[in-house]
Formats: C-alpha cells, structure tokens, sequence
C-alpha cells in the first residue's frame, strides 16, 4: 500500500495533467496499483537474481539474509528513480 501511495503522489506531483485525467476517468487508483505492482516485482526479480550470482545461499541463512535486504533496498531506490519519470505535461 505505501508504494501505491508513492506512485500517487509521485504523478500528482510530476505529472499533475495525467494526474487529473486519471482521477476524472476513475482509473488513478487500478494505475497506481499496476505500477506498484510492476517496482515490486522488479526489485524482486533484481534481488534474487544478484542472490543467485553472487551465490549468497552459502553465506548462511544470517549473513544471505542480510544481504538480499541491503539489496532489496538499494534496488527499490533503483527501480523507483525509474519507474517514477512521468512525462511532463
């Protein structure tokens, strides 16, 4: 729900004409959703992709652990510095 949010704010923000026309046609909400759902799929992809590479299963549980969120993290930055460049109006 907070990226929902985030992707919301985001276009109202950045592009406040395509915010307008999808809260007037009723579809800002189904929009935001999709988007959201696209970044998290993709910072999951991302992650356990570099998971995979760099072999972090033989870490241990622990140490695995702690490096997919450091990688979950620095990759939603990541996907969201992307995903949210709206054109501008």
């Amino acid at each position: 729900m907070r990226t929902v949010n985030l992707v919301k704010a985001a276009l109202k923000e950045t592009a406040p004409g395509l915010h307008r026309k999808l809260v007037q046609s009723g579809g800002l909400n189904e929009y935001a959703q999709t988007l959201a759902e696209e970044i998290s799929s993709r910072v999951v992809t991302l992650t356990q992709a570099q998971r995979a590479r760099e072999k972090w299963d033989r870490l241990g549980p622990m140490e695995c652990a702690a490096r997919m969120k450091m990688a979950d993290a620095l990759h939603l930055e990541m996907v969201l510095a992307e995903a949210l460049e709206f054109p501008a109006d």
